[in-house]
């Protein structure tokens, strides 16, 4: 696990080698990779709570059923994430995000 956090665009780069597929690795600054790099610089500790890579997954789910490509799917749903995590820490100061705020922020307020 070390290994995967400390240098995580290296390891996403190694996965998509070997099964050929998309990788988003949820954390600090979340990665999506197709063979191109995205970095979302959003969203930060507050992030880190149980549910909320469920919300995310979630949110790629609806946005793939709705049509657009995987990876136009995966960096809209990341993007969304990660602001719906800055504003609550802007508003709330940072802890005490559950999920279901979290689905809050976003249906209220983000989309």
């Amino acid at each position: 696990m070390r290994k995967l956090q400390k240098n995580r665009l290296e390891t996403a780069k190694e996965l998509y080698k070997k099964y050929n597929c998309l990788i988003i690795l949820k954390g600090y600054q979340t990665i999506v990779f197709d063979g191109e790099a995205y970095q979302c610089t959003d969203g930060g500790p507050a992030l880190s709570t149980a549910g909320t890579g469920d919300v995310l997954a979630g949110l790629i789910g609806s946005f793939l059923a709705q049509g657009p490509s995987k990876i136009d799917a995966a960096r809209f749903s990341v993007a969304i994430h990660g602001a719906a995590g800055d504003k609550f820490s802007k508003k709330k100061g940072g802890g005490g995000l559950t999920a279901t705020k979290l689905i809050k922020i976003i249906n209220e307020e983000m989309l």
